[in-house]
């Protein structure tokens, strides 16, 4: 596509190139539209993101609140260190943290 420089000053040269502004004008709305749509998608994978690590946070703190004191002690927590607990192992993941444990033991 031909994308010369239009004098858009003088009202002769819009009208004698409107066919050449107009598929310039069309092709700035595709590329525009283009680059929301990638903007948009990935600000919708950001937010699933967030969304799902919430969700793995709520279950896990169900899952630990559901256990009793004595088991909570074998596992090295209290009560009412689940929620630190969680969002630290959250931050770090699983895997590094188990490869930590084994190499400090």
């Amino acid at each position: 596509m031909n994308t010369q420089n239009i004098d858009l000053t003088k009202s002769q040269f819009i009208y004698a190139n409107l066919d050449q502004l107009t598929a310039q004008a069309k092709q700035a709305r595709a590329i525009a539209i283009r680059e929301l749509a990638v903007d948009a998608i990935a600000g919708l994978g950001k937010i699933f993101s967030k969304l799902a690590a919430w969700n793995n946070r709520r279950v896990a703190t169900a899952e630990l609140m559901n256990l009793d004191d004595r088991l909570l002690a074998d596992i090295g927590i209290g009560r009412s260190e689940i929620q630190s607990a969680i969002s630290s192992r959250m931050m770090q993941g699983a895997a590094n943290r188990n490869a930590h444990d084994r190499d400090a033991a």
